[in-house]
């Protein structure tokens, strides 16, 4: 495939019944991923949903270069003698072939052979197309996060007027208001402690509610009525609610630039 173009495949199988151990059990394979029903959904976010199923995930193992025919030609190659076996599974569990298509122009396309098409029916495996715009990188589920089942529960609620996150990680502490729906909230200061014993913060908005306060602001004449958007420390982030902003923090953890955005307070 040209360089502008990509594609990834693998087999999803989630249930509500059995969990993803036996899954693996009964197929006699090892998944690139499992998780199990209960578990987070982001596993460095104590505040991310649990997952509803258990999920069962198997990678192609091809590089995003080939065509998603190759990709669910090898996936059929691992599945050769496990007809019985997911059959048993098709009962109690969703059995997907799901392919990943994308394009930097968001145009192209692909062709799936009818054999393969019989091949993929005959194992009882639906297929599931998702379309993407961008880069293969940015190819990704909620259920593509690296799973740590070792991890503590962390600590969350309410420690006098602070809605507390803490983990081993790290600590959060929001200033949201007393009767505020934590599910809402679009404005809020935070700060946040490190285990090497800094302090970082900054005043989080959303971009809804920067823009309420812009136009409230045309009529008071502030900001030059308007023209711009400034507060102390301030961190702009797109949906409201605690665990997004948690997500945020999480990130921006990982990717090392927490330091580079927030404002350090010790």
């Amino acid at each position: 495939m040209p360089s502008s173009k990509w594609s990834a495949g693998s087999l999803r199988i989630t249930s509500w019944t059995i969990c993803a151990s036996e899954i693996s059990v009964r197929l006699g394979i090892i998944p690139d991923h499992e998780y199990e029903r209960g578990s987070l959904s982001s596993p460095r976010n104590p505040l991310s949903r649990r997952r509803e199923t258990a999920v069962w995930i198997l990678q192609s193992g091809l590089d995003n270069d080939r065509r998603p025919e190759e990709h669910v030609a090898e996936l059929l190659l691992r599945l050769a003698g496990k007809h019985e076996a997911l059959a048993s599974l098709a009962a109690y569990c969703k059995l997907e072939l799901f392919l990943g298509f994308g394009s930097e122009t968001g145009q192209g396309g692909c062709a799936l052979p009818s054999a393969l098409l019989r091949k993929t029916g005959d194992l009882g495996l639906d297929i599931a197309l998702d379309l993407y715009p961008q880069a293969a990188d940015d190819y990704a589920t909620a259920d593509d996060a690296t799973d740590d089942p070792g991890r503590p529960d962390a600590e969350e609620g309410w420690d006098g007027p602070f809605y507390r996150v803490r983990t081993d990680d790290f600590e959060i502490r929001f200033l949201p208001g007393p009767h505020e729906d934590l599910g809402e909230v679009c404005n809020t200061d935070a700060e946040v402690l490190l285990p090497d014993g800094s302090r970082w913060g900054a005043t989080i908005l959303t971009v809804d509610e920067a823009g309420r306060l812009m136009n409230r602001w045309d009529g008071t004449g502030e900001a030059l009525s308007r023209q711009y958007f400034s507060c102390p420390d301030g961190l702009i982030v797109r949906s409201p609610g605690i665990t997004g902003v948690v997500d945020v923090i999480v990130g921006l953890l990982d990717a090392g630039e927490l330091q580079h955005t927030l404002k350090r307070l010790v």
